[in-house]
């Protein structure tokens, strides 16, 4: 489940980002 992790926060950081 590593790799959901890091798509979390991938796309969480995006959204973040705007």
């Amino acid at each position: 489940t590593g790799v959901r992790m890091k798509m979390e926060n991938g796309w969480r950081e995006k959204i973040n980002a705007g």
